[in-house]
């Protein structure tokens, strides 16, 4: 008689998205699990265990220190780089750069992306990083293999 676990983990396999490509791995859409309930990203950052360990590894991560390089022949820190104070003071002016890079983090750990609209100025340089909701983002192939984003705001 097989184990209860290899039968369970057959029938986990066989009912991920991965195999079939056109089901997705969770959330409404999908079929329901084994246990009959279907969860998302949403739902699983409302059980603590989740939310914490998101949040620890999301913490520790955004307060590592970031450097901006020049590609030159040496190596040195590009302070006077646009990038440079949106990357290490604050994104947009509303919230730090730790946060936005935490919030980042976390975007990554639950939806496996992170997208952020870039700010121009009247110079065309990147004044501004906005957050944006990776639930709300769908990327896609043009015809002639390049990869495109389309983003579906509230």
């Amino acid at each position: 008689m097989p184990n209860i676990l290899t039968r369970f983990a057959g029938a986990v396999r066989r009912s991920l998205s991965l195999e079939r490509p056109s089901t997705p791995l969770g959330g409404n859409a999908g079929p329901n699990t084994l246990a009959g309930v279907s969860i998302d990203e949403r739902d699983c950052l409302s059980h603590l265990p989740v939310f914490a360990a998101v949040n620890r590894i999301a913490s520790d991560m955004a307060l590592l220190d970031v450097q901006l390089h020049e590609l030159l022949p040496v190596k040195k820190l590009a302070t006077e780089h646009p990038l440079y104070n949106l990357l290490t003071t604050t994104p947009d002016g509303e919230v730090t750069a730790d946060r936005w890079r935490a919030a980042s983090v976390g975007h990554v750990l639950t939806w496996g992306n992170a997208y952020s609209e870039i700010a121009y100025g009247s110079n065309f340089e990147p004044v501004g990083l906005h957050l944006l909701d990776p639930s709300r983002m769908t990327p896609k192939r043009t015809d002639d293999g390049r990869l495109s984003y389309q983003y579906q705001p509230q």
